[in-house]
């Protein structure tokens, strides 16, 4: 935890790093390094970290990234101390209209018939 009441976390590799000059375009979306030398089906969309930053301020908190070529890369956030959920994910699907009220209590209530089982 840092002086300012927030956690701050780090996740690292040690991998071929990103360059200075794509630094800048690391958080935009659909945006892919390395793409070419990955096999097909371990493509992603390319947007991974663009809505990790947007969950990561959504909350109050920063990311931001560093990296060398050829020593890796750390991507940083922070997050603040004691956040409590704000919404729970199945409010947030129907909102954005991922899916409907009704396949969400659907789901629910047969997470629950699953548990109830074991």
């Amino acid at each position: 935890m840092n002086g300012k009441g927030e956690v701050e976390c780090t996740v690292s590799d040690t991998g071929i790093g990103i360059s200075e000059e794509d630094l800048p375009k690391v958080f935009d979306k659909f945006v892919q390094f390395g793409k070419k030398s990955m096999p097909h089906g371990l493509r992603g969309t390319g947007l991974g970290l663009s809505i990790s930053k947007s969950l990561v301020e959504s909350h109050g908190g920063q990311m931001w990234v560093e990296s060398k070529l050829s020593e890796g890369t750390s991507f940083r956030f922070t997050i603040p101390k004691g956040l409590k959920p704000r919404k729970k994910l199945g409010e947030i699907l129907v909102e954005d209209g991922l899916i409907t009220k009704e396949q969400l209590e659907q789901k629910l209530k047969k997470q629950e018939n699953e548990k109830s089982e074991q």
